[in-house]
């Protein structure tokens, strides 16, 4: 599984099959967490930083260094993490939960997988 084939497959099979307003709840899978507003690091290149000043509006100029671009995007870009996985769903409708991190006793998937690896 990717992040492209989950996003198709909750766009073709998933919500189509869905009753209005229902819950979603995800767990923090690679191929279900794409961050969609990720924050820019001091590994960043350049041309990323730039490219995200004009996506959220920032003024700069272009003889801006590198580190005076991290600290623009720092200062005014939200620190809450957005998934493109909950837009999608959440554009349809639904509400998305997310299950906390490390806490598989929250996920029912996970006592059918220990059960099923008992048995083979």
């Amino acid at each position: 599984m990717n992040p492209g084939n989950f996003k198709k497959w909750v766009s073709e099979k998933r919500l189509p099959n869905l009753q209005r307003n229902s819950v979603i709840y995800i767990d923090n899978e690679p191929y279900h967490t794409t961050v969609e507003n990720r924050t820019p690091t001091k590994y960043s290149t350049k041309k990323t930083n730039d490219r995200l000043t004009k996506i959220n509006g920032i003024p700069n100029d272009d003889q801006m260094r590198k580190a005076e671009l991290l600290s623009l995007i720092g200062s005014s870009c939200s620190k809450e993490i957005v998934y493109k996985e909950d837009n999608l769903i959440e554009k349809e409708g639904h509400e998305v939960i997310r299950l906390p991190s490390y806490h598989c006793d929250l996920n029912t998937i996970e006592f059918v997988r220990s059960s099923v690896k008992r048995k083979v």
